[in-house]
């Protein structure tokens, strides 16, 4: 089926099943996301450098798919950090990430100054998921989408997922959206599921948990 070499490991790769409910006009609508196994994005990857006050930086590190457009993720040390994606059709990965590792780029705003605070070495590495790839690992069934719109299911799916340590945020929004339209007994049964499901390296530390705001935990007292 595939026509599209992936350099990950599927062996503990994970799916996530989306299945439209309660809207006739989408009812036999499905999206089935392939995520490979967290080790294996973290064994990949191209070393990135930053490029600090007014260096140049190049898009010569990211190899042939620097032109090319889908997700990424920049990860450190064993640690995923970071999941982004190129803005639009026309935005290519050299300048998405030009914008997130050269300071002058980045205004020294966003994820600049957390990247640049990391000990180096260990080198700073990002894996790509180009758009011929992400292809391959979004299903969709009931429906079309363009390539545009996998990219955007690919890298919500990731983040929501894995859980990059510098977005964690994101997740507490989930978890306040969870909170004002699940029942209590729904979340319970969603947080223990997705804790079986997570990578031992992917999980959030219980204690972050309980005080994410918009947690159950919270969302109690």
């Amino acid at each position: 089926m595939s026509s599209v070499k992936l350099p990950f490991e599927h062996t503990a790769s994970m799916v996530v099943e989306i299945e439209s409910e309660g809207h006739r006009a989408f009812e036999n609508m499905r999206v089935k996301v392939e995520i490979p196994a967290l080790e294996s994005i973290l064994s990949n990857g191209h070393v990135v450098p930053l490029a600090r006050g007014g260096a140049k930086w190049t898009s010569r590190c990211l190899g042939r798919d620097g032109k090319g457009v889908g997700v990424y993720a920049i990860h450190h040390n064993g640690e995923l950090k970071y999941i982004g994606k190129t803005n639009g059709p026309t935005m290519s990965f050299s300048t998405r990430l030009r914008r997130e590792l050269q300071e002058i780029a980045s205004g020294g705003k966003h994820i600049y100054p957390k990247l640049a605070s990391l000990t180096v070495p260990p080198d700073i590495k990002v894996t790509l998921f180009t758009k011929q790839q992400i292809e391959e690992l979004v299903a969709v069934e009931g429906t079309t989408l363009a390539p545009w719109q996998k990219i955007e299911i690919f890298e919500a799916t990731l983040i929501q997922v894995l859980g990059p340590s510098l977005q964690l945020h994101q997740l507490g929004r989930m978890a306040n959206y969870a909170v004002r339209r699940i029942s209590p007994e729904k979340i319970d049964q969603i947080i223990s599921t997705q804790r079986n499901r997570l990578p031992k390296t992917g999980r959030v530390p219980e204690d972050d948990r309980r005080d994410t705001p918009g947690s159950h935990s919270s969302a109690r007292r």
